[in-house]
């Protein structure tokens, strides 16, 4: 706290506890303070007088003032600066004037700032008030006046001080006088606390006053006698609550409408209210606990003791560390040492068993059907009469015994931290060492029956079932390698397990399920578990006591739900410990008076099941503490958050007054779509949501607090919208498209022109193109022509060749032989035969050339008018040319040669 005098507290809207202080408003969650200064309300001061509801509006509202009634309005479960508060220095202030009421009164909302006023507001813890003034009470009802009674005495309006031995003057002086601290409002009634102190008030009503009695709870008070009349009545004005105090005891007083008594409840005992200089009271009745404001010492918060520790030796007969341990009588028990133990002490079963008792190693004990009871020690095992009287003591040698069980077979199971174990079918008479049946690896730490002829065996090192008929043992596999800690059977194949460093297994048919552990994994060491008539679990572990839900277990395990709740219990709650002891048999037992008892480190923990209520988790969700990297936003209910952000985070609040924080355990799910499973993820113990970057969309963070059992639940939703990227905005998005349409538009556009442009220019260079084909066309139809006039002339040569020189050449040469024939038949010329021979030879091969131009002629063109190419012998051709050349040359009587290849073609 920022200061510690408490000048007033109230609850608020969603649970938490508003305190005012002489250094700001603080809320309060149950284990955190909050601190609201005059920086952050912007106020002018950090002293307040006052928080409570705002009886002027008859809204309901919470509102606190200030030294300088400047009013905060408590809204939301957060503290703003109120908006009536015209000024920095006044508030506004109404006034009630009425034919009722003598004077007009300034209703200064929710008490009187100012001192030595000439009267009083008394609220009842809603809408319903009153005003004492004027010897006359008035009452009001949502805002309207409805009635006004007589209430006759001189009037002292002062307060009483806080300060004792002040107190006692002030009250002791002003006995006679009406007081108006002494008005207070229980259960929407008005009461007046006649002389300050007493056992008597008056209740004020509109038929009168009718004087009632203090009864019940504060009667057993061993003070109330003799000091009856020096009970102090401390009230909260703003709730409907009134305490009474006597000897260090405070109880709370309750109008009972049915019977019309007052009747008074123990709270709390051995706290000296006046040492501590408390004045102020609330009590939360959720969770039974109990607020005091004192005026120099701070805020004190008292819970009552919701379990027994018993066992404390008085003159340390025994220690204060139990283990094993039997039920004696309905309401006590006997443990290992002989001491019988019960919540008014303890005492000794036989004076002549302490000494053999205390060797006792305390893991083992058992009671069989005769009422003996049975007892583990070191290398031995003993057997008492119910009175405690040794019968028997049987040593085992070397071998450490550690379990005694009888089960459905009327015998007695023994055994031992060798693994060994052994069966005394007549345990009553035992004349030799007990049988051994089997032995188990690891030491034998529990031993249970579920049905006869078979035996479950607990070990160090698993779970065993030995069949006693056929004698075989089955181990169970999924349990290999853990250390035992106990077996408990609900039902036929309902098994459950409990390991040290494992936590707790669900043995059902063939079937092995493990359950989930707490947040803190403290149910990893279980030691053993007892069902109450409720159908709940109590589990005993290392570092507390555990309740939980058998049918959430078995859903669990079945599928059904994915998560357990586990309501927690430790010191807070009245253990001397948190560390339960376990590995022996019993490892906690039921009395026939309806108390269980588990062993611990200090003492022997009991409690009837039914006398521990369930808390109320119900306390509204509240999301605050909104920050984007690192700077705080203001809260909402959909939060925006841009495309690059880094860290987001809030915090998650809900208040539990009085409860242990191990029983908040809260969890969130992110989803994008309604149809997205839901991933729940523990929040951490800091109770902040820490989310980096995600991707760009609509999220639902839903967060879910478990409030008891059967999967009840509270949730609490928040939108949250991750803003795309500015370039993947719809905006962005739509003028790049446009941008791109008009780009392609533009784009075909200018295509479009081009190909025109083109096809233009296309159409000019066909149309030249065409010009100059046509002109070519023309150029070879005219060739075409000239050669065809050619080829006419040229036919006309061939004809005119043929006709007169191939025929008569040819007619020739072939007449020159037969000229020759008839020349050389006279032999008489030589030189006519000669010339004759050479015409006849010009002749022939003048033909010839002919004929071969002639046939090239007709050979060049075939039909179809085309060129033909043939390979031909130049030498050939040649030899025919220079015939000629070589005879006229022979008439110059010149030499004359030739050389060309024979292959030349």
């Amino acid at each position: 706290m920022p200061q510690n005098t408490v000048q007033d507290f109230t609850f608020g809207d969603y649970g938490f506890l508003w305190i005012a202080t002489q250094g700001g408003l603080v809320r309060f969650d149950g284990k955190e303070m909050i601190t609201y200064s005059r920086k952050d309300l912007s106020l002018n001061s950090d002293r307040y007088v006052v928080a409570g509801f705002d009886l002027e509006m008859g809204t309901g509202i919470l509102t606190a003032i200030t030294e300088h009634r400047q009013r905060v309005m408590i809204k939301g479960g957060t503290a703003l600066k109120d908006p009536r508060t015209k000024t920095e220095q006044t508030a506004s202030i109404r006034y009630i004037q009425s034919q009722l009421l003598s004077k007009k009164i300034r209703f200064d909302t929710i008490r009187n700032v100012d001192d030595y006023l000439q009267y009083k507001i008394i609220g009842t813890g809603n809408k319903r008030f009153f005003i004492y003034t004027d010897q006359k009470v008035v009452f009001f009802e949502n805002g309207k006046l409805t009635d006004v009674i007589p209430f006759k005495g001189l009037p002292y309006f002062k307060p009483l001080p806080s300060v004792p031995h002040i107190r006692e003057q002030v009250v002791s002086q002003t006995k006679q006088l009406v007081c108006l601290d002494n008005f207070m409002g229980i259960s929407n009634n008005l009461f007046y606390h006649q002389g300050s102190k007493g056992v008597m008030l008056l209740k004020i009503s509109r038929q009168g006053t009718t004087p009632l009695r203090l009864r019940g709870d504060i009667e057993q008070n061993q003070a109330f006698d003799k000091e009856k009349d020096r009970i102090r009545i401390i009230t909260n004005r703003f709730h409907g609550q009134a305490f009474a105090y006597l000897r260090g005891s405070i109880y709370q007083i309750l109008y009972r409408k049915s019977t019309g008594k007052l009747d008074t409840r123990l709270l709390i005992e051995d706290l000296d209210i006046d040492k501590k200089l408390i004045h102020r009271m609330i009590y939360d009745e959720g969770n039974g606990t109990l607020f005091l404001g004192s005026v120099s010492q701070g805020l004190f918060v008292a819970r009552p003791n919701l379990f027994q520790i018993v066992g404390q030796p008085a003159k340390k007969e025994f220690n204060s560390f139990f283990y094993a341990h039997l039920p004696y009588s309905d309401s006590s028990v006997v443990i290992p040492e002989g001491f019988v133990v019960s919540s008014s002490g303890a005492s000794p079963l036989d004076k002549s068993f302490l000494k053999l008792g205390m060797d006792g190693s305390g893991y083992g004990m058992l009671r069989d059907t005769d009422g003996d009871i049975w007892s583990i020690g070191t290398h031995a095992f003993f057997r008492l009469s119910p009175q405690g009287k040794l019968r028997n003591r049987w040593p085992t040698g070397t071998k450490q015994p550690e379990r005694l069980y009888q089960g459905m077979d009327s015998g007695i199971w023994i055994g031992y931290r060798t693994g060994e174990l052994s069966y005394l079918s007549n345990y009553k008479d035992i004349s030799q060492p007990p049988p051994l049946v089997t032995k188990f690896n690891g030491k034998c730490t529990f031993l249970h029956q579920d049905r006869p002829g078979r035996l479950w065996v607990g070990t160090s090192a698993g779970l065993y079932l030995y069949d006693r008929l056929r004698n075989v043992t089955f181990p169970v596999r999924g349990l290999k390698g853990k250390n035992i800690r106990s077996i408990f059977h609900t039902k036929p194949d309902e098994l459950w397990i409990t390991t040290y460093g494992e936590g707790i297994f669900l043995l059902t048919g063939n079937r092995l399920y493990k359950m989930p552990l707490d947040d803190n994994k403290y149910l990893a060491y279980a030691h053993c578990i007892l069902e109450d008539a409720y159908g709940y679990f109590w589990i005993s572990a290392n570092k507390g006591l555990f309740r939980v839900s058998r049918q959430d277990m078995l859903n669990y395990a079945t599928g059904k739900i994915d998560n357990v709740f586990y309501l927690y219990h430790n010191k807070d709650d009245g253990f001397l410990t948190n560390e339960f002891n376990g590995g022996c048999q019993p490892c906690g037992i039921k009395l026939a008076d309806g108390h269980f008892s588990f062993p611990s480190m200090n003492g022997l923990v009991w409690f009837k099941p039914e006398d521990i209520p369930l808390p109320d988790l119900s306390a509204p969700i509240r999301f605050e503490g909104f920050t984007l990297d690192k700077l705080p936003i203001s809260p909402n209910d959909t939060i925006r958050l841009p495309y690059n952000y880094k860290h987001f985070t809030l915090n998650v609040r809900s208040p539990f007054m009085g409860l242990l924080t191990d029983n908040v355990e809260f969890f969130y799910s992110l989803q994008q779509s309604a149809k997205d499973p839901q991933n729940w993820e523990r929040i951490n113990k800091a109770e902040r949501i820490d989310l980096y970057r995600i991707n760009a969309g609509v999220y639902t963070l839903t967060v879910r607090q478990n409030i008891g059992f059967g999967g009840r639940h509270l949730e609490k939703r928040l939108t949250l919208i991750i803003e795309s990227a500015w370039f993947l905005s719809w905006w962005f998005i739509s003028l790049v498209l446009l941008v791109l349409g008009l780009a392609f538009w533009q784009g075909i556009r200018w295509h479009v022109r081009r190909l025109v442009h083109q096809n233009a220019s296309l159409a000019r260079k066909v149309q030249e193109h065409t010009s100059d084909l046509s002109r070519t066309l023309e150029n070879l139809k005219a060739s075409d022509q000239a050669l065809q006039t050619q080829l006419h002339i040229q036919m006309r040569i061939v004809g005119a060749i043929n006709h007169d020189l191939h025929a008569p050449l040819k007619f020739l040469s072939a007449c020159i032989p037969r000229y020759l024939e008839q020349v050389s038949r006279q032999p008489d010329d030589p030189e006519t035969v000669r010339l004759g021979t050479s015409i006849g030879n010009s002749t022939l091969k003048v033909y010839r050339l002919a004929d071969d131009l002639l046939t090239f002629i007709k050979a060049t063109y075939n039909k179809k008018g085309k060129i033909v190419y043939e390979v031909i012998q130049v030498c050939e051709i040649l030899e025919a040319k220079i015939f000629f050349l070589v005879k006229s040359h022979m008439r110059t009587r010149q030499p004359f040669n030739w050389n060309v290849p024979q292959t030349l073609q």
